[in-house]
């Protein structure tokens, strides 16, 4: 189920067809009426026409002055052309006025001025008939609005006059009419504008994130959903199209006809292939261009564009040289994705072509600046797989997104390649594209990967996907297709430190241990030397220089003291403070060197500070030692007082955020129920406590990211999340007389704490199986599930199952999936998950439910035993009346008919013994065949070699 992109269109027109004028009751209530009717419209035209929206979500309104009789409505849909508009425009049609329902006909009719009520054909406006010349046109994207009484008739009748429309028309779910009710309700003035003013509200409001600059039908309803209020609002049926498999796929991509009122454009600074390493135009923005050099052009590029020299210099020699791969590594926080993020932003050609940054890369020095087109793409591993990165890559390289049944949700980019869905798994599908790509511009590509430490699965995300890329040949001569470049985070040891001393580093520590993942990664690539961000006397003078920097920066635009903070910071600005600077940024650089990160949060306090330390306070100096976990503990603590909050619910806020999967945790709903289950305290008001710290400056341990069109929060740094997960005590400063404070929590307490997450998402998922959950929940539900070993029908009802969007129910579930009571629905998904591709949740849940019926079959059950319901609430439109249906057990791979190249699935085995063992698993096709793992002392993982069928 991929959401695609926007579809384009070339014009997009409002056209508004209200009655404001009716000859009933007393002047008063007449211009009341008229009064009201123009306000339903203003709410409709600040939607759809808002000067706001930008030129390519702007509809241009239409609206009819004078409407008293046929003659005036029937010139104005010829005025309009309305039956000759092209397919590349979008149509909104809204209609208002009075409705007539003639008891003896199923017609419905707007009332006009000038209409009698019992001569309704010859003078009042057959509405169907408005509706059907809009259905009829050409236009690919269209919404009709009947904001009228008994508008709910027109579905019958639209289903009785549409029969002549074009059969590709009838299933275009692109064609949609809203009707203010069913055929007998009466919505009162300004009813159904309500819904649409609250729709847009609840959009608009930063919680509820949604990022898209459109909204999908699914969306809609989601939304109608969640703002809807029987008292004050009108009922709004859709009675067009009719509802299929098809209109339900198709209400799953984003509308032209619904601009989202909450979208905030930011001209992304980067191409999509390295968006996601590389710097936003927020970052530079923010931090890396106005607080390192004020802004572009002031005094030189900045920092951030020009320190690290000697790192800088080795990465630059591998993008312009020949070597095969380069592991940058280092500890938490010592710079080593900004490292990358700088290659990858330098290299990019939109970037450099941005006027906006044109003073600051012309004052690069030029054995400093990076080629432009060096890299190829670059994407982060963070909470991904083999399979979801390969996917990732695959589509930053122009690969289209819909040849897979499951997108990953934080990239999408112009696509090119088959749209065909593809036989092979993503990793061949990646190897494939790569080998191509690399032929057709006659060199390697250079792919940049980070974050791999974070991934789901490092291990495997090294044997499964990057062995393989660094295979990958462009001829028989043995050139290598493809060029890594990858972050890795890897410890340093470093010897016991005196009271009030900063550490130093071992002089023992080797550079690639064998027994760990870094180790893993050198030898798996075959790559040559690593080179470390993390040497602490090489990194001090560079975090002196940006701790300067930091400190000196403007606070332009930062609106001076925090909320509920009575004192304004110090200007930087001051000629006295330059020294006093500097000594900070020394004493800084001494006592947190190699971390970046714990200088950045270190010069943002000092910065907040009406007083400013001396560079020799023991406390302060104790502070910076304790690292990023005692800043956190002391700006809670500051927060907490200033806004009279208790710590525990700030806290709380951003130990969740901690928990969240895949790009982050999204606000509306997901983030309030997972602060109510964590919270340590009762929090009577989550969304208050979350509002108060995006208020604060605790906003600065966090960052956002966009996932399935919503805006997601996750803390800066992999370090930081760490601590709230494993260490909150510390960070609120709790006395335990069991337990030291700084001790982690150990791992069956992380295992506790996702299931009491399962349990409060639990909570969230619709009743209804025709109702789709929170996004966040169908593409990371599982991952919550398997990390609290919940995988069991009572947290994973049926009715969530065909709305799933990871494919992970097999891989959670693990082989052999037996079939039992506890995980009956579960197992049976996971036999056939690996077939349905993209299709829509209702062909899903009919999947499962026949699945059920094959694997009761396969059981001994007899052949006629379908009558049995094993999907309790759901209406399938298929009913079988027979079945011999024998779905196979323990699915391992499939093949392509024309092909011999195998998909391996991920999965986990319940083999548990160190020695080698031999077992029957079973393919898609239904041959046997046979897995032989094997485990080694070394902590390798074990191989699986399914024998060809």
């Amino acid at each position: 189920m991929t959401r695609g992109p926007v579809p384009g269109t070339y014009a997009r027109r409002l056209l508004v067809m209200a009655v404001t004028e009716y000859d009933d009751g007393t002047p008063a209530q007449q211009q009341e009426f008229s009064t009201g009717v123009s306000a339903q419209v203003t709410v409709v035209e600040g939607w759809w026409a808002d000067p706001g929206l930008d030129d390519g979500r702007r509809f241009a309104p239409a609206r009819l002055k004078q409407l008293r009789d046929l003659r005036d409505l029937r010139e104005f849909v010829l005025d309009e052309k309305l039956a000759e508009v092209d397919d590349d425009e979008a149509l909104v049609v809204y209609i208002t006025g009075h409705g007539l329902a003639p008891a003896n006909s199923p017609q419905h009719f707007l009332r006009l001025p000038d209409s009698y009520e019992d001569r309704p054909l010859s003078t009042a406006f057959p509405t169907a008939e408005l509706i059907a010349t809009v259905l009829d046109s050409r236009a690919t994207h269209v919404l009709v609005m009947v904001d009228s009484c008994f508008s709910g008739r027109l579905e019958t009748e639209l289903k009785a006059n549409l029969k002549a429309l074009r059969e590709g028309r009838r299933s275009l779910g692109s064609l949609v009419v809203l009707a203010a009710g069913n055929d007998e309700s009466r919505p009162r003035l300004g009813q159904f504008t309500n819904l649409l003013r609250a729709a847009h509200e609840h959009c608009a409001d930063r919680a509820n994130g949604y990022a898209g600059s459109h909204l999908s039908w699914q969306d809609w309803k989601g939304i109608v959903g969640a703002v809807f209020d029987a008292k004050t609002m009108a009922d709004i049926h859709e009675i067009w199209p009719t509802p299929s498999a098809t209109v339900q796929r198709a209400h799953q991509q984003p509308s032209p006809c619904l601009p989202n009122p909450g979208y905030a454009a930011v001209e992304p600074v980067l191409g999509a292939s390295l968006s996601q390493v590389g710097w936003t135009r927020t970052e530079l923005d923010t931090y890396w261009i106005s607080r390192a050099a004020g802004h572009p052009g002031a005094g030189g590029p900045g920092w951030y564009f020009t320190g690290r020299t000697e790192l800088v210099k080795r990465v630059l020699a591998f993008l312009v040289g020949t070597e095969n791969v380069l592991v940058v590594t280092g500890e938490a926080g010592s710079g080593k994705s900004a490292l990358l993020a700088r290659m990858v932003t330098l290299s990019d050609a939109r970037f450099r072509a941005d006027p906006h940054y044109g003073p600051l890369i012309a004052d690069i020095p030029e054995e400093l600046d990076v080629p432009v087109g060096s890299v190829d793409a670059a994407v982060l591993a963070r909470n991904s797989d083999p399979d979801e990165l390969a996917q990732t890559l695959y589509e930053a390289l122009g690969g289209s997104p819909s040849v897979f049944g499951t997108a990953p949700a934080r990239t999408r980019t112009a696509s090119r390649g088959p749209a065909k869905p593809l036989d092979e798994g993503p990793v061949v599908a990646l190897c494939k594209l790569v080998g191509e790509l690399a032929l057709l511009r006659g060199r390697p590509l250079t792919l940049v990967v980070d974050g791999i430490d974070e991934a789901r699965n490092p291990t495997r995300v090294i044997t499964d996907l990057l062995r393989p890329l660094t295979q990958l040949r462009m001829d028989t001569g043995g050139c290598p297709a493809v060029r890594l470049l990858l972050g890795v985070r890897s410890p340093r040891e470093y010897t016991t430190a005196a009271e009030g001393e900063a550490r130093r580093p071992s002089t023992s520590t080797p550079t690639a241990p064998s027994t760990d993942l870094l180790g893993l990664l050198i030898r798996a690539t075959h790559s040559g030397n690593s080179i470390r961000t993390d040497d602490v006397e090489a990194t001090r003078g560079d975090i002196a220089a940006y701790v300067r920097a930091l400190l000196r920066a403007p606070y332009e635009g930062q609106g001076g003291a925090e909320e509920g903070r009575p004192e304004l910071p110090l200007d930087p600005a001051q000629p006295q403070l330059r020294y006093q600077h500097r000594s900070l940024a020394a004493a800084v650089a001494e006592e947190v060197s190699p971390s970046f990160l714990d200088a950045r949060i270190a010069a943002e306090r000092l910065r907040s500070m009406r007083v400013l330390p001396s560079p020799d306070d023991p406390p302060w100096r104790r502070t910076l030692r304790e690292g990023t976990e005692a800043l956190l503990r002391e700006d809670l603590g500051e927060v907490a007082r200033w806004h009279d909050t208790p710590a525990e619910h700030l806290m709380a806020v951003l130990r969740t955020s901690a928990f969240g999967q895949g790009a982050g945790l999204p606000w509306a709903d997901i983030w309030p129920a997972a602060v109510r289950a964590l919270g340590p305290t009762p929090v009577a008001d989550p969304d208050a406590a979350i509002r108060q710290v995006m208020a604060s400056r605790l906003n600065g341990y966090l960052t956002t990211a966009v996932e399935d069109e919503r805006t997601v929060y996750r803390p800066i740094h992999e370090r930081i999340s760490e601590t709230l997960r494993y260490s909150p005590q510390f960070l609120l400063g709790l006395p335990d007389t069991d337990t030291d404070p700084a001790e982690r929590f150990p791992e069956i307490s992380i295992t506790a704490t996702h299931a009491q997450l399962v349990w409060a998402f639990e909570e969230l998922l619709p009743a209804a199986p025709d109702q789709p959950p929170h996004p966040y929940l169908r593409r990371h539900l599982i991952a919550h599930v398997a990390a609290a070993g919940l995988v069991e029908d009572l947290h994973v009802p049926w009715r969530f199952l065909p709305w799933e969007t990871s494919g992970t129910v097999r891989a959670a579930l693990g082989l052999p999936a037996d079939f039992h009571t506890s995980a009956a629905h579960l197992a049976a998904w996971a036999r056939i998950e690996a077939f349905l591709g993209d299709a829509g949740a209702a062909a899903r849940a009919d999947s499962l439910r026949l699945s059920l019926l094959g694997t009761a079959v396969g059981r001994g059950a007899a052949g006629n035993m379908v009558a049995t319901r094993p999907l309790p609430g759901y209406r399938s439109g298929v009913t079988p009346r027979w079945n011999q249906l024998r779905v196979p057990d323990n699915l391992l791979a499939r093949t392509s008919t024309p092909s011999p190249h195998w998909c391996p699935s991920p999965f986990r085995t319940a083999a548990r013994s160190s020695r080698r063992a031999t077992r029957v698993v079973r393919c898609a096709c239904g041959t046997r065949a046979r897995e032989r793992s094997s485990a080694c002392p070394s902590g390798r993982p074990r191989t699986y070699a399914p024998w060809p069928c």
